[in-house]
């Protein structure tokens, strides 16, 4: 996603006057965006499982799906979406930044 999203920003005529480390980290950010949305169900599956106490109402993963999308609908598959893109998304944005950074300066370094 995060090559895709950089390939639009180039032929953006908005993004023409931005510096190519803010592509960079507007992509990062993108990429990290899709990736919090795709997964937090799953994150939100293994926080339920684990923090069961001694009454266990969950018995697996396809039963905690079930079981949170019956009693709580979707929404309650992404409860914390907010807070975990909130600390996810810059991080993962300033890890594709300085790799994408690190590597220019590296290939610039062996020419």
């Amino acid at each position: 996603a995060n090559g895709s999203l950089r390939a639009r920003l180039k032929c953006s005529s908005f993004a023409a006057a931005l510096p190519e480390q803010l592509k960079n980290l507007l992509a990062g950010g993108g990429a990290a965006s899709l990736a919090v949305l795709a997964v937090h169900p799953l994150d939100v599956v293994k926080t339920r499982l684990m923090a069961q106490t001694n009454r266990q109402y969950y018995t697996g993963v396809l039963d905690t799906f079930q079981k949170i999308s019956r009693d709580e609908g979707c929404r309650g598959l992404y409860r914390g979406l907010g807070v975990s893109l909130c600390t996810t998304v810059p991080m993962l944005a300033m890890n594709f930044t300085a790799f994408d950074e690190f590597s220019r300066i590296y290939r610039r370094s062996e020419e």
